[in-house]
C-alpha cells in the first residue's frame, strides 16, 4: 500500500521540478519580488492595525485590568501574526536560494564544463536542455553551436584529406613528368650525336664526290 504513495510523491516531485525548470528567470524573480512586497505590506498592515486597535482598546474602557487583558490578547494575536510573517519570509528566502541554485548556478556550472571540454576539442558530448527558460534556450543554442562546429570540422577534415590525396597525385605526376623529361633529354642527346655522325658522313661523302670529280676530269 506504500508503493503507490511513493510513486505519487516521485511524480509530484518530478512535476514540480519540471515546473521550476520551465519557469523563466524573469517570472521567478517577479514572483519573489511580489511575495516579499506582499509580506512587507502584511507586516505594515499588522503594525497599523495594532496601533489603531490598541488606541481603540484604551479609549473603549476605563477599567485598567480590562484594558490590560484586552491588550494582552491583542498583543498575542499580533505576535502570532508577525511570527507567521517571519516564517513566510524565511520560507521565501529558502525557496529563492534553492531556486537560484537549482535553476541558475548549477546549470551555469555545467555550461562552463561543456565550454571547457569544447575548448579541449571534445565535440562529441551530449548537451541536454534542462528546461524551456532562458538557461534552457542557452543550452539549446550551445548544442546547435556544437553541431555546427562538428560539421565545420568534418568539412575541413574532408577537404584536408582531399587536398592531401590530390597533392600526392600532383607529386606523382611531377615525378612522371621529370622522368619523361629526362628521357626526352636523353633522346635529344642521342639525336644530336646521330646528327653529328650524319654531318660527318655527309662531309666525307662530299670529299669523296670531289675527288671522284677530279679523277673523272683527269680521265677525260
Amino acid at each position: 500500500m506504500r508503493v503507490p504513495f511513493v510513486r505519487g510523491e516521485k511524480g509530484v516531485t518530478q512535476r514540480m521540478r519540471q515546473l521550476m525548470n520551465n519557469m523563466t528567470v524573469r517570472l521567478s524573480w517577479g514572483l519573489v519580488l511580489a511575495t516579499l512586497s506582499v509580506l512587507v505590506l502584511i507586516a505594515s498592515g499588522i503594525g497599523l492595525y495594532a496601533l489603531h486597535h490598541g488606541a481603540s482598546i484604551v479609549q473603549a474602557s476605563n477599567d485598567i485590568q480590562a484594558q490590560q487583558a484586552a491588550f494582552g490578547a491583542f498583543a498575542a494575536s499580533v505576535r502570532w501574526a508577525l511570527l507567521g510573517v517571519v516564517v513566510m519570509t524565511i520560507a521565501t528566502v529558502i525557496v529563492v536560494i534553492w531556486g537560484v541554485t537549482a535553476n541558475v548556478l548549477r546549470p551555469l556550472d555545467r555550461l562552463v564544463g561543456y565550454f571547457e571540454r569544447m575548448a579541449q576539442g571534445d565535440l562529441s558530448q551530449a548537451i541536454t536542455s534542462p528546461g524551456n527558460n532562458e538557461i534552457g534556450r542557452l543550452y539549446s543554442a550551445m548544442a546547435h553551436m556544437q553541431g555546427s562546429l562538428s560539421q565545420t570540422v568534418g568539412t575541413v577534415r574532408t577537404s584536408g584529406t582531399s587536398i592531401y590525396e590530390r597533392s600526392q597525385q600532383i607529386a606523382s605526376g611531377n615525378n612522371d613528368l621529370s622522368s619523361r623529361t629526362e628521357q626526352q633529354a636523353t633522346s635529344l642527346e642521342e639525336t644530336a650525336s646521330s646528327m653529328e655522325q650524319l654531318a660527318s658522313t655527309v662531309g666525307h661523302n662530299a670529299e669523296n664526290a670531289r675527288q671522284a670529280s677530279q679523277l673523272a676530269g683527269s680521265a677525260t
